[in-house]
């Protein structure tokens, strides 16, 4: 009885598509090697993810890239997509960043002394401390929690304020956004126009 062997990857078609890679590469303007090779991109952020989509500007349904013009609108297509994706991550670490000053907020504002006019200062210290036995403790969150909810600020009392704490961080990033928007949306528009016209003008065999 024979056993399949598994299918082993074949040498002479590795170094031909290592090959077609690299004179797809080559192929590339200079300004596009050189920008691949050193991308616009933050630790943590995918150079592949800026690869794939580079492609999906340079080739689509209506045609490929050509001309160094048309390879600059893929790479400002790219970044701006790029800077999209970047800052919509923002919006959530804002949130997040905005959690702990959100749990102090709530813990000034349900505290026996916050109505006192001198109390102030003390009244800070001591929720601070409070707040570092919120993330310490689970039972203290519970007990707080229940303290926000019975003071009559509901059950996401902490997530709301700390929305409010970031409006006005996300909504000069959503001002950001809309911008960069506006200018992916330009030029992806001239980019798709351009490959329909040379498709348009190709000679038919």
């Amino acid at each position: 009885m024979s056993v399949d062997q598994p299918n082993k990857p074949d040498v002479k078609d590795n170094q031909q598509n290592a090959e077609s890679q690299k004179d797809t590469v080559e192929r590339l303007p200079l300004f596009v090697r050189t920008w691949l090779k050193n991308p616009p991109l933050l630790p943590g952020e995918s150079r592949s993810d800026l690869v794939e989509i580079f492609g999906s500007y340079e080739l689509t349904h209506a045609g490929k890239a050509k001309t160094n013009a048309e390879y600059w609108m893929v790479c400002r297509a790219t970044t701006l997509t790029l800077e999209i994706m970047r800052y919509e991550r923002m919006k959530v670490a804002i949130m997040r960043l905005k959690e702990r000053p959100a749990v102090e907020s709530m813990l000034r504002k349900t505290h026996p002394g916050a109505a006192m006019a001198d109390a102030a200062a003390g009244v800070q210290a001591m929720c601070h401390l409070d707040a570092d036995k919120y993330y310490a403790d689970p039972k203290q969150k519970e007990k707080s929690s229940k303290d926000f909810e019975s003071a009559g600020f509901g059950p996401h009392a902490v997530e709301g304020e700390a929305f409010i704490l970031s409006l006005p961080s996300l909504a000069t990033l959503e001002s950001m956004i809309a911008s960069k928007e506006k200018r992916l949306r330009n030029i992806s528009i001239d980019l798709e126009a351009r490959y329909l016209t040379r498709a348009k003008n190709r000679p038919s065999s």
